[in-house]
């Protein structure tokens, strides 16, 4: 008997809890599942097949996406509606940022929308009102953006009519509860749904609201277009990324109103500078709020776990990280996939990826620990049963270090250097005792010998503590490096290519030092240490860094305004070296407005009405590093 791809009818409430009954499919829920975000091809629509859910983005004004198109990944290998290997659909919806802001010169509104002393304030800088401004440009005197030392600007805590930006992806923060906001986001389900025929969708940037960042004020509108959107698409399954704050806050809303909920980046996060995944800063804190209050709601709700982390499947520490993520989550009951966060392709199942069965693991032993210098120390191990497997290439060595009682996957991974007999580690503390962790791993989830521990307790000696806290900040050619320390001392500072291959490179009184004549988007490893007269202190633990392009390109010069019928018709040199262009059109009174982007070296602004008007136009290069403000040109339309 053939099963129907979605239960209908299921918007009554189900009896006495209140929540929506579930929508159903024979593939909820899936095994494997993937995201694309980018274009589709014939081949990747084939490819699609392979997975029980697939996540499809519509892109600008739906470019992506056809009725078509959604019908040939819906149909799986079969190329038949309504059988069991139908591939569900996700349509891709952002709820908590716009990425069409109206840009340009000033058009008639009220916005956006601040919160100041827990009261919602509309400000009149004629912007819609869905949008946020909590934080602020610095502007200088001559009324152009302040720019740090890493060539970015300057953004501070306040307001400055401006609607907020998200720097990473080029969208805006918007207020959910927004009665225009929620009409644009359930117009847009309406017509993935209707015109293109998706199972279901995608919540994206529901941390927009999140307690940790700047907008937490909207946590429970957030929770209020979320129940709006249930009670929409009551029959249509709903998968959200993130938002788990909202179990603390508005558990029911935020329970009913999903089937699904995407953990995206609970162990690994992407270093672009690197291009690879890296341990998440935060994986301890995520692992804990996935225990608890997330997987206890997930069993008594009902919702499916899904699970999205950044990595290179070519980067060396892949198979490693696999192993712990699934230590972490398991492989039975959840939905797994990585990724780059561009999201532009179609990956490899976990399946088959990282599948279950694989070669046996071999054997290792004769572990033993012996501390090294200045806070370092060597491993040494034996590997048995290679049967022709090299380490590096078809096994890996999972090393760790940690002091405290966590999850070992939690632990503090250590670089492994293949081409060593043992493995060298840094930033042990003084005094302390630690347990080292190993194991060797395969490309399967059966190959991995269990950790052999060996603990030990690092000499007392001389010296003073380790500095806390080091972070580094990438500039032009250079890194400059701050640290903590509750002594007064002097500094030694190490830059290395690896963690077991830091050199000194300087000293320094304070606890700041820039290491100047680097080669940008190269990664280094830095650390500190603190000396007391003769005595050195352990190094901290190392930091990954790079320099990175910091130089704006030239100004674009030649910019030629013509109005004519109420519209400006700007047009301008090319620079060498630029990728975009930035056009700015502010009125009377006003410091800066969000520009108009273009590839081009003209463009056409919007129509205006009439007043007076500055105009100025930027270059933006590959890095993203954005010329300064050169010719400022008066125009009036009259």
């Amino acid at each position: 008997m053939k099963k129907t791809l979605l239960a209908l009818a299921l918007g009554l409430l189900t009896q006495g809890g209140g929540a929506w009954a579930k929508p159903q499919h024979p593939r909820w829920p899936p095994k494997d599942y993937a995201i694309c975000y980018g274009e589709w091809t014939p081949e990747m629509v084939q490819r699609s097949h392979q997975y029980d859910l697939v996540v499809v983005h519509p892109g600008d004004d739906f470019a992506n996406l056809n009725a078509d198109l959604v019908g040939q990944i819906k149909r799986g290998k079969d190329g038949k509606a309504g059988t069991a290997d139908d591939v569900i659909v996700l349509g891709y919806v952002t709820i908590g940022e716009d990425d069409h802001v109206p840009a340009g010169p000033p058009r008639p509104g009220a916005g956006p929308t601040a919160y100041i002393n827990k009261t919602w304030k509309q400000e009149k800088a004629s912007y819609p009102t869905r949008y946020l401004d909590q934080v602020s440009y610095v502007f200088e005197k001559n009324g152009e953006r302040k720019y740090g030392e890493n060539g970015k600007p300057v953004i501070v805590a306040g307001q400055d009519g401006v609607p907020d930006e998200n720097g990473v992806w080029g969208s805006y923060y918007v207020d959910p509860g927004d009665p225009q906001w929620q009409a644009t986001v359930l117009g847009k389900m309406g017509r993935l749904q209707k015109e293109m025929g998706v199972d279901g969708f995608f919540l994206d940037t529901i941390d927009t609201a999140s307690p940790w960042g700047n907008y937490s004020f909207t946590q429970s509108r957030m929770a209020g277009l979320m129940k709006a959107i249930r009670k929409a698409y009551p029959e249509r399954l709903i998968l959200a990324n993130r938002g788990m704050f909202l179990l603390e806050t508005d558990y029911q809303a935020y329970v009913d109103s999903m089937d699904g909920l995407l953990y995206e980046s609970l162990y690994c996060i992407w270093d672009w500078g690197a291009k690879r995944g890296v341990v998440s800063p935060w994986a301890v804190g995520d692992v804990g709020y996935l225990k608890d209050p997330v997987l206890p709601a997930s069993k008594k709700a009902g919702f499916h776990m899904f699970y999205i982390n950044y990595l290179d499947s070519k980067q060396d520490d892949f198979y490693p990280l696999m192993h712990s993520i699934e230590d972490l989550v398991g492989r039975k009951g959840i939905s797994n996939y990585v990724s780059d966060p561009l999201l532009q392709g179609l990956g490899q199942p976990i399946s088959e990826l990282f599948p279950e069965e694989g070669a046996a693991p071999p054997e290792l032993g004769n572990l033993s620990v012996s501390e090294l210098p200045n806070g370092r120390f060597r491993l040494n191990y034996e590997v048995k049963g290679l049967d022709g497997r090299q380490l590096g290439k078809d096994l890996f060595l999972d090393v760790r270090v940690g002091k405290e009682k966590r999850d070992i996957a939690l632990q503090d991974p250590v670089k492994v250097d293949y081409s060593k007999s043992a493995v060298e580690g840094v930033g042990l503390e003084k005094g302390t005792a630690y347990t080292v962790y190993a194991r060797v791993v395969g490309k399967s989830r059966n190959c991995r010998t269990p950790y052999l521990e060996v603990s030990f307790t690092t000499a007392a000696g001389p010296g003073p503590e380790q500095v806390t806290e080091l972070a580094a900040v990438s500039l032009e050619s250079s890194v400059k490096l701050n640290w903590k320390d509750e002594g007064s001392h002097t500094y030694r500072i190490y830059k290395g290519v690896a963690p077991d291959q830091l050199a000194p490179v300087g000293t320094t009184q304070g606890r700041t030092y820039t290491v100047s004549g680097l080669q940008n988007n190269q990664p280094l490893y830095f650390a500190v240490s603190a000396l007391e007269g003769s005595n050195e202190g352990n190094l901290c633990r190392p930091v990954l860094s790079r320099a990175e392009d910091c130089t704006p390109p030239s100004s674009p010069r030649e910019v030629i305004i013509n109005a004519r019928a109420g519209v400006f018709h700007v047009s301008w040199q090319a620079v060498a070296g630029a990728k975009t262009y930035k056009v700015y059109c502010v009125g009377k009174g006003e410091k800066y407005r969000i520009p108009v982007r273009t590839e081009e070296t003209q463009v056409e602004l919007p129509r205006l009405g009439a007043g007076k008007f500055q105009l100025w136009v930027t270059a933006v290069d590959e890095a993203g590093n954005e010329s300064r403000r050169n010719q400022l040109i008066d125009a009036e339309i009259k």
